[in-house]
């Protein structure tokens, strides 16, 4: 089981192993827009490899694949 922060005012806690993998992401990133890039990629492997999750969707896009953000 993950080890659990305390409850915040803002919502529930998340598992601490996520904030761990947040907080590398933003170390690596040098800017705003490369660290929204990674944290995409990040909910893209959650949201298609967690076994909660992993048969829930269709497809998950990244937002520059998303059909509907280039219509045509």
């Amino acid at each position: 089981m993950y080890a659990l922060r305390q409850r915040s005012p803002h919502g529930p806690a998340l598992p601490s192993s996520f904030h761990r993998t947040l907080d590398q992401l933003r170390s690596i990133a040098e800017t705003e827009r490369e660290k929204g890039a990674l944290f995409e990629r990040l909910m893209r492997e959650y949201f298609t490899e967690d076994p909660v999750y992993g048969d829930r969707f269709a497809n998950v896009w990244l937002w520059a694949e998303w059909p509907a953000h280039y219509p045509g």
